[in-house]
């Protein structure tokens, strides 16, 4: 059983304490994305997406979500970031509107189970997304037929993941651009160092823009 936290992007905060992380630790991370990730708008590959390229590795049996890909198996590659900036920017591109669904791993982790845990959190989406169009992209009316809120929790769904001791950041997942990550790990104190809930006092403001600037959605 993992211990994990849903939560909304931001500016990237999310990205900069998972280097920071795991620089402390000694680690490099491997990022496995959708290799169209790495074309500018131009058609020309980014710089940054050049030199961290590794290998193209199988896709995920069956459709991940992807704006402009219809076919079964997307064609992915590992890159392996060698400093932050560079990092930051992969983060930012995948997580986009043009993004595509990713997984972050240290770099002992192999192909294999990188498309694992893709396949993994894609099979808990279809109730996560339940959960989130509920709770943040709907405005509650009382003539509705159905009031009552399902009773999904997102920890339930997650929480089997396995992760062979490790840790592993999802992005591009759920709703494209609106910038959704999960980060599992199988040490508690992971979670509550690196994500915690800002402790700024909320502002007068809808719950879900407060949440997309500081928010944690589920923490387990």
């Amino acid at each position: 059983m993992n211990h994990g936290v849903v939560m909304f992007r931001g500016k990237g905060v999310s990205e900069s304490r998972l280097w920071a992380m795991a620089m402390r630790r000694g680690q490099f991370v491997a990022l496995y994305t959708e290799k169209r990730m790495e074309q500018e708008a131009d058609g020309f590959v980014s710089k940054h997406w050049a030199q961290a390229f590794v290998r193209r590795i199988p896709g995920p049996h069956g459709p991940l979500p992807s704006p402009d890909r219809t076919d079964d198996r997307a064609d992915y590659a590992r890159y392996e970031p060698t400093y932050d900036q560079q990092f930051l920017e992969m983060c930012q591109r995948c997580a986009s509107y043009a993004g595509a669904s990713t997984v972050v791993l240290p770099t002992t982790a192999s192909d294999e189970e990188s498309v694992r845990l893709l396949v993994d959190l894609q099979l808990t989406e279809s109730g996560a997304w339940t959960y989130l169009y509920e709770r943040f992209y709907v405005v509650p009316r009382h003539n509705l037929r159905r009031q009552e809120r399902s009773h999904i929790q997102l920890s339930h769904m997650m929480r089997s993941i396995h992760l062979n001791g490790r840790w592993a950041y999802f992005l591009g997942f759920f709703r494209s651009g609106d910038g959704v990550v999960v980060f599992l790990s199988d040490r508690e104190s992971d979670v509550e160092g690196l994500f915690q809930t800002t402790e700024v006092a909320r502002p007068p403001k809808r719950r879900a823009d407060w949440l997309h600037d500081h928010g944690v959605i589920e923490k387990w």
